[in-house]
């Protein structure tokens, strides 16, 4: 998909990959005739038709940029193009706290987790998703109550003290506890863990889904009000964290079985 220019060359909207291959063979002599590429050619597109191309190509489409790179480009629309983020929400058909938080994540990893290396050539965008994680409820806060920052954090992905990623949903309930927060600093999370983790009561992990979805249901749907009150303030404790961990995943399953996006 290009754009042509006044000047009668063409802007590549999508598909510089296509356009780099092309070129490349017929650098390296490659039989065929690489001067010319199949292109959908527009003699006007407003700037905000470009980022819908590539949102709808890259973004939901069939060739997705790693989430990384998504953010990066998400972070470019907000804070350079100046993109409210409700449009960007109607372009790319997301949900507007999943967006928010990839592009906060973004911001993140380049302040804080980029200095921390040695080397550019060091950058690992694979940990991107343990500064997603970092944007859910409760974390940044509980890190920052164990007297830490968001260069710690960084720190502990860099050094991975926090692998496998998804173990950063369990940080606030490591951090509250001093023999589990001690093994974390040595060794990392999973260890850690080891500390917290409780057996599941014998014979529990027989019982049918069904059954324990509907004793869990029962059980919240009579909470007292001062224990919601009571988790609000103290969000790091392991059973907010519990809660707003089960609240993702429920949150993932029932959005497949609904079929939203």
């Amino acid at each position: 998909i290009v754009l042509k220019l006044p000047s009668g060359k063409y802007q590549v909207i999508e598909g510089n990959t296509r356009v780099a291959i092309y070129r490349s063979f017929r650098e390296d002599g490659v039989i065929g005739n690489w001067n010319t590429i199949p292109a959908i050619v527009h003699d006007e597109l407003a700037s905000l038709e470009i980022d819908a191309i590539r949102l709808q190509c890259h973004i939901v489409g069939p060739r997705p940029w790693d989430a990384y790179s998504k953010a990066k480009y998400l972070e470019h629309l907000l804070y350079t193009e100046n993109i409210p983020i409700t449009q960007i929400v109607e372009l790319c058909g997301g949900r507007k706290k999943e967006i928010s938080e990839y592009i906060e994540a973004y911001r993140d990893m380049e302040k804080y987790y980029r200095p921390t290396l040695e080397s550019d050539d060091a950058f690992d965008t694979t940990r991107f998703s343990a500064f997603v994680e970092l944007q859910k409820p409760g974390i940044k806060e509980s890190v920052a109550e164990a007297g830490f920052n968001v260069t710690n954090f960084a720190e502990w992905v860099r050094d991975r003290n926090i692998d496998p990623l998804n173990t950063v949903r369990a940080v606030p309930r490591i951090l509250k506890h001093p023999q589990a927060k001690a093994r974390f600093l040595a060794v990392g999370a999973r260890e850690a863990l080891k500390i917290l983790d409780v057996p599941a009561p014998t014979g529990l992990g027989n019982v049918p889904l069904e059954q324990l979805l509907r004793a869990v249901i029962d059980r919240l749907n009579v909470i007292p009000y001062p224990d919601v009150k009571a988790m609000k303030i103290d969000s790091g404790g392991q059973k907010a964290q519990l809660l707003l961990e089960a609240n993702e995943i429920l949150g993932g399953i029932c959005k497949d079985i609904s079929g939203d996006e």
